[in-house]
């Protein structure tokens, strides 16, 4: 479970690293990608907030992750109310949600 959330954190990261790229550089190429254009920056801004946001919560749940015990856990998971638990697994799912919204506008962006 933590080498999936450090893989996600390393694919967050190269998503970070991609919008920051398009943000601090010039269009390569105008006539091809309409880099020219307000609403791609406004996407790519979108991306790099999603990515951020993907790495800081991924890197939260691996530190959070990894300090518990999981027999311990397990057993007081059984024990919390079914809010809880939904939002236990909504907290551990989004870094990943994060991270599609970010390569989705990272794509739309181009």
């Amino acid at each position: 479970m933590v080498n999936r959330f450090q893989n996600s954190n390393i694919t967050a990261g190269l998503v970070l690293a991609t919008a920051t790229l398009f943000l601090s550089s010039v269009p390569p190429i105008e006539h091809l990608m309409a880099y020219n254009s307000s609403i791609s920056y406004i996407f790519a801004m979108v991306s790099f907030g999603a990515a951020l946001l993907s790495v800081i919560s991924g890197s939260a749940v691996l530190v959070i992750y990894e300090t518990s015990t999981a027999h311990k856990d397990m057993e007081t998971l059984k024990c919390m109310p079914r809010h809880q638990v939904i939002a236990l697994l909504l907290w551990l799912a989004y870094p990943s949600f994060c991270l599609s919204v970010a390569t989705f506008f990272l794509f739309v962006c181009e």
